[in-house]
């Protein structure tokens, strides 16, 4: 048994560690998309088609369940990748706008996340059933997963963005602030020291592995072997920083 990780990139494995610290037996295939990244600049549909050629190669490799590792992907995709494999247990990964809701006392948060995740009908469900009597404020945030794909993840311009996206929700009077992206997992440090010590940062990728630890399969009874893909290995550098050791990266069959 297996689990495949599918990201556009890198951000997912920041879900991928918490998997693993959950079920370090597991197997897992990491399957990233870096041909399509990244898929904030991507319609909806164009998304759900890469994901699902992405399920499939995960399924041919043995899947015997799948992480949507990308809030954008779950934003604008799962639906559609579930309705198209009913039999396969998939896990999204949403912005935390519950927990998020559940910290403040100001009664304001934000969200920080790609402009598809931040005006999808998704996360409007969520905030709506949710966030009750909270205001919550959705920022689309340009430029930061390109960011961190490139590895610029201390780079002052990196910093300037951050800043710019968090300085206004900040002003509104948020206290929460949560992660609507996996790659801004690894601008956690950034954006806590710009929001400062009264913000506190919600991140959902422990949720997500807690709840594929319970629905997929087998998934604690493997060997620990973990297998990295990529549908454009010139390109997929970034894993090995966000791994933090050299990994091998083999291309994605389509």
């Amino acid at each position: 048994m297996s689990v495949a990780v599918i990201d556009s990139g890198l951000g997912g494995v920041a879900v991928l560690r918490e998997l693993l610290a959950i079920a370090p037996g597991a197997n897992v295939d990491y399957l990233a998309d870096h041909a399509g990244h990244p898929y904030g600049n991507r319609s909806p549909a164009d998304i759900a088609a890469r994901m699902a050629r992405l399920a499939d190669a995960a399924l041919g490799l043995g899947a015997s369940g799948i992480i949507v590792a990308c809030n954008t992907a779950t934003a604008v995709a799962v639906d559609a990748l579930r309705s198209r494999l009913p039999g396969v247990p998939i896990v999204g990964i949403e912005p935390p706008v519950k927990p998020a809701a559940a910290l403040t006392r100001t009664g304001v948060i934000g969200v920080l996340a790609t402009a598809p995740t931040a005006s999808s009908s998704r996360v409007a469900r969520l905030v709506e059933s949710h966030a009750e009597g909270v205001r919550v404020l959705v920022t689309g945030c340009p430029g930061l997963a390109d960011a961190v794909e490139a590895g610029a993840i201390e780079a002052p311009a990196t910093t300037a963005l951050v800043r710019r996206y968090v300085g206004p929700l900040l002003a509104a009077g948020a206290d929460v602030l949560a992660i609507g992206c996996t790659h801004y997992a690894f601008l956690a440090d950034t954006i806590a020291t710009i929001a400062g010590a009264d913000v506190a940062i919600v991140d959902g990728s422990a949720a997500v592995a807690r709840r594929a630890a319970t629905v997929v399969p087998g998934l604690a009874e493997g060997a620990g072997r973990l297998r990295w893909y990529s549908s454009d290995v010139r390109a997929a550098d970034g894993l090995a920083r966000a791994w933090g050791e050299p990994v091998s990266v083999r291309p994605v069959a389509w």
